[in-house]
């Protein structure tokens, strides 16, 4: 049992690292997004 819930654990903590990841990601792109639109805009 123990063990078997410890893997749980791992794969789930895993998947949330991963999810924290691709959300990092998208907010960065939409950031880089908003700014090459500034740009095109300014000029």
């Amino acid at each position: 049992f123990y063990p078997s819930f410890n893997l749980l654990f791992v794969n789930f903590i895993r998947s949330v690292c991963m999810d924290f990841n691709t959300m990092i990601i998208l907010r960065k792109s939409d950031y880089f997004s908003d700014v090459i639109s500034l740009i095109k805009n300014h000029h």
